[in-house]
This record gives C-alpha cells, structure tokens and sequence, in this order.
C-alpha cells in the first residue's frame, strides 16, 4: 500500500535519526555552521533560558517549538519547518497501515 506525503515545499526528512541536533535538544548541542548568525544568537539565547528549558522538558519536540515562536520566532519557525514533514509523515503512515 503507498503512502500519501503532504510536505511539498518543506525540507525532506525520512527519519528521527535525521533530525537536526539542534532541534531534537536545543540545550545540550554545539552551535550549527548552517544556521545564520541571527539563528546561532537565538539558539544560543534559548540555550541560557532556564524557563524554557523546563518547557522543553514537559513538553513533545513540536509543542515545545510551537511555544517559542513568541520569543524565538526565526529559529522556532525553522525547526517547525523541518519538523512538520517528520510528524505528518509519521501519521500518515500510521493513519494508512494495514
């Protein structure tokens, strides 16, 4: 049986294991050479936020993401972007399993 995919126009990302690390635990990762300087300062602002680090703990990855965009919103926006394939995927699969 086919899969149906809805991510037209986001990055593709086939797996967890091919998340980003930054992404999966903004906390606890080395500053990625392919997000922008404007992207490395807000990661590095959220890394310092002890507030969101308890959300990050208390929350799923795209919930948690959701909440920064308020007060991340070029990095929160990028994340959401990759995860948004990821998570849709994984329900289409599990919406249309045998």
């Amino acid at each position: 049986m086919g899969y149906i995919f809805l991510n037209a126009g986001y990055p593709r990302v086939k797996d967890d294991q091919q998340l980003q690390n930054w992404i999966k635990d903004p906390f606890t990762t080395d500053l990625p050479s392919e997000l922008t300087i404007t992207e490395q300062k807000q990661l590095i602002d959220l890394s310092l936020d002890s507030v969101s680090k308890s959300k990050f703990a208390s929350s799923s990855l795209p919930e948690f993401w959701i909440t920064m965009r308020k007060q991340y919103p070029i990095l929160a926006n990028k994340a959401i972007r990759t995860l948004i394939p990821f998570v849709s995927s994984c329900y289409m699969k599990r919406g249309f399993r045998p």
